[in-house]
């Protein structure tokens, strides 16, 4: 019987070719070690080029009986970077949206974690300078000439700074002379962050003693000193900016003992203003019914997935709240997925005022370093529940309580890049793999969702009152052609416009929403609302302002632009479609002693500005 233990692996390779289960024979010295979900390095193609790969599954050598394998060369982690269900996970979706192995399991894992081989030439530690007369490629004197100049050196720069592209034959002949060395380093894209920090080494009451012992032109000495005196610890950036220290005076002090300076791990924080801590608020009776339910469901087993379908500030985040209190109560994990980052500060803020540092942040605006960081929180079980965006449905979580999909009727759920998944489908399939719980969220349920709740798939719960008592906001909708045929010619609506100097006259804020950014532009009519359309496709044609033409962005069929309108015949046919940009522009000219900002794509392109934004918001500055 054939005792090796065969591993099934996916290649961290994105050619179609390679998109395939590759079996490696696992060594004796890892047969302890080896588990599904972990990461490894292997030999592959036939040059045996290292590359990382992932264990999908592991198998007894029955199904290999004389067949010669190629070993694994070495283990990256030491625990599972993807648990058994999260493998599960990932071939559900692989088959689920027809993608690439690879491009799932890259999507699960955290951004930047890939091992990449790198190989490290340097001379060999008793070179003989003198045996350089007797080689006679200049190819390779050339390379032995680089190091000596450089000590050591990474392939890739050797070779693009000698400008040598096929230098491996002359590596090989130097290593078989014993002129070289080569060295196979495994690094991984981000890096752990360290700070280093200075420890006091002495106790208050000796600081008298110890000023005395140190001569009197070394003042920054003795200022150290006495700072350290109300510090325990510090670290070594502030300690310099503190005291106006150079590293020098410090390394002094260290060397007479009285502190000690060490280099720790420092975990980065994503979330960078302080956050108030905030209390439990008392249910109305329409959430405590909502709250109760689904606990009881939870407890009898009867139901694992339901439809908050409550209106605008009917509280649905209090009951999110409560019930990840439970959950937590139970030592169970919580995952809250919001539609898109700008929507996080504010979701982040209510639930970090509440759980403390026992919640994550995921979203793609993160740092690398960030993410990674939090990750590891997440891996590390520091943290209960991870509060982000559509990639955070795959937080590595191994007891899993709960799924909270606010606002499900988001279209940002599905992605549009490989692999195409909707992440309510990922929700599903995981919560049945993990036995959780399933919460979806919203005041307009998506027509899929509401179906299916009123088909019994999802259990419908309805909050029809809003927790402040106060009645819904009156919605106006106004007819642009009626404005236009009173002689209105502005993108703003009259009621508009005198709603919005309202509000400033009050001291009040006012918030305009638009679903364009930028000034793209189409061609319609004011008087009868036609709208130029692409004759195969029925969508609207867009304006080019630099060829003057109409272009459908689905076939590519062009037309000229008319100049009257081929329905009414009316002169006020124009190119319309503006964005926020212009919209800005205008509220300016309308209102120049207002306060305004925008939040679109462009505006927000730096890390924090959505925060920025909000919080001057929420401060009233805007």
């Amino acid at each position: 019987m054939d005792k090796r233990i065969i591993a099934e692996i996916i290649v961290d390779n994105k050619s179609a070719n390679t998109d395939m289960l590759y079996s490696y024979q696992v060594p004796k010295k890892y047969e302890e070690n080896i588990k599904v979900g972990i990461r490894v390095m292997i030999p592959f193609g036939r040059g045996n080029r290292l590359l990382e790969g992932i264990v999908i599954k592991l198998s007894n050598g029955n199904d290999f009986k004389n067949i010669k394998l190629k070993d694994i060369d070495s283990i990256i982690d030491i625990t599972p970077i993807l648990s058994k269900d999260m493998v599960k996970l990932g071939l559900w979706m692989k088959g689920k949206y027809l993608a690439k192995y690879i491009e799932v399991f890259r999507t699960i894992m955290p951004t930047g974690i890939s091992s990449k081989v790198k190989k490290y030439i340097k001379l060999v530690e008793n070179f003989d300078y003198t045996s350089m007369q007797e080689i006679n490629s200049e190819k390779q004197q050339k390379i032995i000439r680089f190091l000596i100049e450089n000590k050591k050196s990474e392939l890739n720069i050797m070779k693009k700074q000698l400008q040598m592209k096929d230098i491996s034959n002359s590596l090989k002949i130097l290593k078989d002379k014993d002129i070289i060395e080569i060295h196979k380093v495994v690094e991984t894209g981000v890096k752990k962050k360290y700070e280093k920090i200075a420890n006091r080494k002495f106790e208050e009451k000796d600081i008298k003693g110890l000023l005395e012992g140190i001569i009197k032109s070394a003042n920054k000495q003795k200022q150290i000193i006495e700072y350290m005196v109300s510090h325990e610890s510090v670290s070594l950036r502030e300690l310099m900016k503190e005291t106006s220290s150079s590293l020098s005076s410090i390394r002094a002090v260290e060397k007479r003992g009285y502190i000690e300076i060490q280099e720790i791990e420092v975990k980065r924080n994503p979330v960078s203003t302080k956050i108030l801590a905030t209390n439990k608020k008392i249910l109305t009776r329409q959430q405590k019914y909502c709250v109760d339910t689904i606990i009881a469901d939870i407890e009898k087993h009867t139901n694992d997935k339901f439809l908050i379908h409550g209106i605008t500030g009917s509280g649905k985040t209090e009951i999110y709240l409560q019930l990840i209190e439970k959950m937590v109560q139970s030592n169970k994990q919580s995952i809250v997925l919001v539609p898109e980052i700008s929507l996080t500060p504010q979701t982040v803020e209510r639930f970090i005022g509440r759980f403390g540092d026992r919640v994550a942040v995921l979203h793609s605006r993160l740092s690398l370093g960030e993410r990674y960081d939090e990750w590891r929180r997440i891996h590390e079980k520091e943290v209960q529940i991870v509060v982000g965006a559509r990639s955070a449905i795959f937080a590595p979580f191994d007891n899993l309580g709960l799924i909270v999909i606010d606002e499900e009727h988001e279209t940002s759920y599905k992605s549009s890049m490989n692999p195409k998944y909707d992440t309510i489908e990922v929700a599903e399939k995981r919560c049945q793999l993990e036995n959780a719980t399933l919460i979806l969220g919203t005041a307009t349920p998506a027509i899929k969702t509401y179906y299916r709740a009123l088909q019994g798939e999802i259990k419908l719960l309805e909050l029809t009152e809003r927790t402040n008592k106060k009645p819904l906001p009156e919605v106006k909708v106004v007819d642009m052609k009626e404005e236009l045929d009173k002689g209105n010619k502005s993108i703003f609506s009259e009621s508009l416009l005198f709603a919005i100097n309202q509000n400033l006259k009050r001291g009040q804020q006012t918030i305009l929403f638009l679903n364009r950014r930028g000034f793209s532009t189409f061609v319609s009519c004011r008087k009868c609302g036609y709208v130029a359309k692409c004759k195969e496709c029925d969508i609207s044609l867009t304006y080019h302002l630099a060829d003057n033409i109409l272009k459908c962005h689905y076939c590519g069929a062009t037309m000229r632009p008319p100049t009257i309108c081929p329905e009414c015949g009316s002169k006020y046919i124009k190119y319309f479609g503006i964005g926020t940009q212009k919209i800005e522009e205008m509220v300016r000219k309308f209102f120049p002693k207002a306060r305004v900002e925008r939040m679109d794509v462009d505006t927000t392109s730096r890390k924090g500005s959505h925060e920025r934004i909000f919080n001057r918001v929420k401060r009233g500055e805007i």
